[in-house]
């Protein structure tokens, strides 16, 4: 399984403990609805409920302040995918990687502000997703890249482009929460019940799984 850095924040709505988590997932929130141009630190500080100028004094820009909520956001799904305890249960290879696959589905539902932000900046370009390629996104391919790789030589999933391979397994992961409103007003589905997310999961599973 691919190996993830152990990270101190937590998940999402009630385990929000301290104020920093809070402001940080209120600050990726508002960019993963408005963009970087269209959010305002205003808009985040009040979402937080704290002081506007309390942001400034500690992030000083923006700038910064995006880039300490995306270093939040990457250290919270190490965490969020560690796979070491399911790996320490005897599962076999093929269950190991099929509980891989679950846990991103789940992940992605639980955490879309993180597709949001990762389309919008790769759409923009730019210094912020150099940043982001560097510091974050080559890490996390890092490790995925060679487990795809040792699956595929396993004969657990076919063997094609390791790099179109990772795109679509997060893509596929990705689409439904990504693109929850346009499938709630066409088709009534709630992609955020847990029913929706676990058949989506059974879903990415039967089709990379071999």
């Amino acid at each position: 399984m691919p190996a993830t850095p152990s990270a101190r924040p937590r998940g999402r709505a009630g385990h929000l403990e301290r104020p920093r988590e809070v402001l940080l997932q209120a600050a990726l929130d508002v960019f993963s609805r408005k963009g970087f141009a269209g959010a305002s630190v205003r808009e985040i500080a009040a979402r937080a409920k704290v002081n506007h100028g309390s942001i400034r004094y500690h992030y000083e820009t923006k700038d910064k302040l995006w880039r300490a909520a995306v270093t939040f956001l990457f250290e919270r799904q190490a965490r969020e995918m560690d796979v070491s305890t399911a790996a320490a249960q005897g599962l076999s290879e093929r269950e190991l990687l099929e509980h891989f696959c679950r846990e991103y589905v789940r992940y992605c539902a639980r955490h879309p502000e993180h597709a949001r932000i990762a389309v919008q900046e790769s759409i923009a370009g730019g210094a912020r997703l150099e940043w982001m390629a560097e510091h974050h996104i080559r890490v996390v391919h890092g490790a995925v890249g060679p487990y795809f790789e040792s699956c595929m030589e396993r004969g657990l999933l076919a063997k094609v482009n390791v790099v179109s391979l990772m795109y679509l397994h997060a893509m596929a992961s990705q689409a439904p929460f990504l693109l929850s409103a346009e499938i709630h007003a066409v088709h009534g589905v709630d992609v955020t019940s847990d029913e929706f997310i676990e058949q989506h999961a059974q879903t990415i599973v039967d089709l990379l799984l071999r």
